[in-house]
C-alpha cells in the first residue's frame, strides 16, 4: 500500500478534468469503481497499491520516472511522494 504520499500538485484530479470526463467515465478508463475515482481526486491514495496507481497513471498516457534516494532526516518519515513540475 502506498504511504506517506505527499502531493506538490493535484496531478490527479487535473489530468481527469483535463479530458472532461465526470467520476464515472474515469472509473471505466482507469479500471477503477466510481468510489476509488473519488478517493483519488479527493487525494486520499493511502489505500492504493503502488500498481493499481500506475495502472491508473498510464491509462491516463501519463511516463512515470522513479527516483531513489536516502532519506534525509527532517523530522517526516520517509515516503513516496508525487510530483509533476508540468502539472
Amino acid at each position: 500500500m502506498v504511504k506517506n504520499v505527499r502531493q506538490k500538485h493535484n496531478w490527479h484530479i487535473k489530468l481527469i478534468k483535463e479530458r472532461g470526463m465526470k467520476q464515472q467515465q474515469a472509473s471505466k478508463l482507469l479500471g477503477n469503481t466510481q468510489p476509488e475515482v473519488s478517493q483519488i481526486a479527493n487525494g486520499h491514495l493511502s489505500g492504493f497499491t503502488f500498481d493499481k496507481l500506475y495502472r491508473c497513471l498510464y491509462a491516463l498516457d501519463m511516463d512515470i520516472e522513479i527516483t531513489i534516494k536516502k532519506h534525509i532526516s527532517t523530522g517526516n518519515m520517509a515516503g513516496i511522494h508525487v510530483f509533476n513540475p508540468n502539472l
